[in-house]
């Protein structure tokens, strides 16, 4: 008999929603944006916990600072705005390769241009100038790839590496509790 394997739990103390949702947001409280500190500090503790399972976030308030939000009612804006940050996220990866795309063609063309200038200048006899032009041509060429192969390549991991935090946190349970005082 196999068990299905436990959820990784996280627990964060909030003193104030204001430290959780963007307060310079002009919208009322749970449709207010994240506080891109508070993400930054979620996604980062998120490290620390076991990759293999969801995430279980817990969110442990007075009700005090819950004031006349239910907790309901703030779990649910919270995973709805870690579905909006998914979503913005997707659109990321799709526009950096776009954006990798298009200037990988200006990249090639570039260095179909320099490569033919290099040739161009190997058929004159410019003395020490030659060599110089010839191989600085070449240089050009090539170093405009590097972007678009630095993009293509590598720009989307750390994206997709936020993604697979957000996915964790979506599969898993968010819950805020109160505690009376």
């Amino acid at each position: 008999m196999t068990s299905k394997p436990r959820n990784s739990e996280l627990h964060l103390n909030i003193g104030s929603f204001d430290t959780v949702f963007d307060n310079r947001d002009p919208e009322t409280l749970p449709r207010r944006r994240l506080d891109p500190e508070w993400l930054e500090y979620v996604l980062e503790t998120i490290d620390d916990l076991p990759r293999s399972t969801a995430l279980d976030m817990t969110l442990h308030t007075s009700s005090a600072a819950l004031g006349k939000w239910k907790e309901t009612d703030l779990a649910q804006s919270l995973r709805e705005h870690f579905e909006t940050y998914d979503m913005r996220l997707r659109m990321r990866v799709r526009e950096n390769f776009r954006t990798g795309r298009t200037i990988l063609l200006l990249g090639v063309l570039i260095l179909i241009v320099f490569t033919g200038l290099s040739v161009l200048f190997e058929q004159f006899d410019l003395g020490v100038f030659h060599r110089i032009f010839t191989e600085g041509f070449l240089i050009i060429g090539w170093v405009a790839l590097w972007r678009p192969v630095d993009i293509l390549l590598y720009d989307w991991w750390p994206i997709v590496a936020e993604r697979r935090k957000i996915a964790r946190i979506l599969k898993g349970i968010i819950t805020i509790t109160t505690e009376k005082k």
